[in-house]
């Protein structure tokens, strides 16, 4: 019973220069419920370094490899430490996650870690992907589930809900008010409709990609009422666009997909401001 609640032990490897990206990254694992190890929180004055980063890459249950543009090119035990990690992953049953690359800026995997595949700490969806990868890992050995974040990462998700309602009242004010307005009669209004619409979805998809997303595509979800209106507009002024004119028929239709579209991200909003 003891071993079910046990944490999934995690070796964290980054190169000295990115130690501030280490010790976050450090933290949100411990507050994922994971039990990480860093040398920098672990190895103290007198202990033998080198003897202690091997023995924690042999008792722990996933080695992480944080590369860089610095590490990559790094001489020193930095790459014998992967190379120790290969060598224990290699012992483990095929299949096995044990070794995770993860880059933490936009450089080459090197060749030796060419064979994993490897997440990307600098995108927003980077940290809930490894956690994907530890969940994995925890399950197989009957550990404790690692927990997603459910504010996704650190400020970044209210930027980005505060982006999609700039973006509706941008789009909103794409539409006169003067009645006689036909949509799809100005191209240049269609082509700053569409630029928006596809602004919106792009934001829309980062801010899932932020979350667990698999609860967010299902039909109760504001957030997918929000999709799914986004869609339909953009649906709609590609048929638009096919018919070449405008019509009081077209505004019609337009402004009830806008105004369906406002109301849904109004939902989304408010439920993020109470959260």
């Amino acid at each position: 019973m003891a071993a079910a609640e046990e944490k999934l032990k995690v070796f964290l490897r980054i190169a000295g220069e990115n130690q501030p990206l280490a010790i976050e990254l450090h933290d949100r694992l411990f507050k994922a419920g994971c039990s990480p190890w860093l040398e920098s929180k672990e190895v103290f004055p007198g202990m033998d370094w080198k003897m202690e980063i091997s023995k924690a890459l042999l008792n722990c249950d996933v080695a992480i490899f944080c590369l860089s543009s610095i590490s990559i090119n790094k001489e020193g035990y930095f790459q014998k430490e992967i190379r120790i990690a290969k060598s224990i992953q290699d012992e483990k049953p095929q299949g096995t996650i044990y070794l995770i690359p993860i880059r933490l800026d936009a450089c080459d995997i090197p060749q030796q870690l060419s064979e994993f595949a490897w997440g990307d700490y600098s995108q927003p969806d980077g940290f809930n992907n490894l956690l994907r990868s530890l969940n994995i890992r925890a399950n197989e050995l009957r550990k404790t589930s690692v927990q997603f974040e459910s504010n996704g990462h650190p400020d970044k998700d209210t930027d980005l809900f505060e982006n999609i309602t700039n973006l509706a009242t941008t789009l909103t004010g794409e539409f006169p008010s003067n009645r006689y307005f036909e949509f799809g009669d100005d191209p240049k209004i269609l082509d700053r409709v569409e630029h928006l619409l596809e602004e919106l979805n792009h934001s829309m998809n980062r801010i899932r990609n932020l979350y667990d997303s698999s609860h967010l595509l299902k039909e109760s979800n504001p957030f997918f009422d929000v999709l799914m209106n986004i869609h339909k507009f953009q649906d709609f002024v590609l048929g638009v666009r096919k018919k070449e004119g405008g019509s009081k028929e077209n505004t019609i239709q337009a402004r009830t997909l806008l105004a369906n579209l406002n109301a849904s991200i109004r939902v989304v909003s408010t439920r993020k401001n109470s959260d």
